[in-house]
């Protein structure tokens, strides 16, 4: 019975949809396109960017005879090929095979007069010397662009509202944020994001939940180093409330230098460390109490064991109650939180935090 209504459920949704005259319906596979970009109900896989892609290409035998000289055809390519990347490359990642293609032909027509990308070309220039605007030839760098589109898109979902309202798209974009993040999202903090890596086999983070696009953006900012991502130090408050566990700020590892990793990058305390997320121990200030001060050893294991099935318990027959169990990865995980409020001390000594 169940594989019945399987097997009708996917029959239906392979089946076009009849809606007679009351709305127009394209069939399945079938794109539309809205503002120059390309729409559509079970299309195939980098469907755009393949038409993109032959658009890009057939263009410079189209074009290329009007430009004779260099600077002729770098301004051709600048305002007539590359102009109709930049519409659609803000709207759909392009894969990186794609763009080194693209990048290629651009090479190819400008320094070597080459309209086919099938011609054989050989460039008598260094490759950064192509790009540097300064002492080069100046061509474009698709990535870059590429890359300062999602960067652009990134400030945009930062910025504060103005005087208009918010953007009814950005609502849309912090809910998917928020499912991604799962036990990570803070509401105060939406962009806590910004200092995980997007991985694939994370199971903290589900980045299925995520749209092709943001996940792009995602991306091209955590390949950024972070030095040029955090360039001043930030304050001891802000580092109070940055995101603790899987965060790439490498002030907040732990271990030697060349090998420091995040607190909950040990497989044995991985799930643990989890629970505590859930319990709302997402920062160092999550972690102390209402005075300022920071829990003692019982307190701080009460708190991330709080609702785990898992957690083993012991009687303490002194005080007449339960209490969770201590054991090695957690007192490990504790000095290692220690330690990075050891760090914030010796860097503002006069705060009120003390171990």
């Amino acid at each position: 019975m169940l594989d019945r209504l399987k097997k009708s459920i996917h029959a239906r949704l392979l089946a076009d949809i009849e809606a007679d005259e009351l709305l127009n319906i394209l069939p399945s596979g079938q794109p539309a396109k809205y503002l120059g970009v390309l729409f559509g109900h079970r299309l195939p896989v980098d469907f755009q960017v393949q038409i993109l892609r032959d658009k890009f290409l057939a263009a410079f035998p189209m074009w290329g005879g009007r430009a004779r000289t260099l600077q002729g055809r770098k301004l051709l390519v600048s305002t007539m090929l590359l102009s109709m990347l930049w519409h659609v490359t803000t709207a759909v990642p392009i894969p990186q095979h794609i763009v080194d293609e693209i990048q290629s032909m651009t090479n190819k027509f400008i320094v070597g007069r080459k309209t086919l990308r099938t011609d054989k070309f050989r460039a008598l220039l260094d490759r950064p010397l192509q790009h540097d605007k300064a002492m080069g030839l100046g061509i474009p760098h698709i990535a870059s662009i590429i890359r300062q589109q999602r960067l652009v898109r990134l400030q945009q979902l930062m910025a504060n509202p103005s005087g208009d309202g918010t953007p009814s798209w950005r609502p849309l974009v912090h809910r998917q944020f928020a499912r991604v993040m799962g036990q990570l999202y803070r509401d105060s903090y939406p962009f806590d994001f910004l200092f995980y890596f997007p991985n694939m086999s994370s199971k903290w983070i589900a980045l299925r939940e995520l749209h092709p696009l943001w996940r792009d953006v995602w991306k091209q900012w955590s390949a950024i180093p972070m030095s040029k991502r955090v360039e001043t130090p930030p304050t001891f408050d802000m580092v109070m409330n940055m995101p603790l566990w899987l965060t790439s700020y490498e002030p907040m590892h732990y271990g030697r230098l060349k090998y420091s990793a995040c607190l909950a990058s040990a497989p044995n305390i991985r799930r643990w460390c989890l629970q505590g997320a859930s319990n709302g121990l997402r920062s160092l200030k999550d972690f102390l109490n209402t005075d300022g001060s920071w829990p003692t050893q019982a307190m701080f294991i009460s708190r991330m064991s709080q609702g785990n099935p898992a957690a083993r318990v012991r009687l303490n027959a002194a005080r007449g109650r339960m209490e969770f169990r201590l054991q090695d990865p957690t007192d490990a995980l504790r000095i290692n939180v220690l330690a990075q409020l050891a760090k914030l001390k010796r860097q503002r000594p006069y705060n009120t935090l003390w171990l």
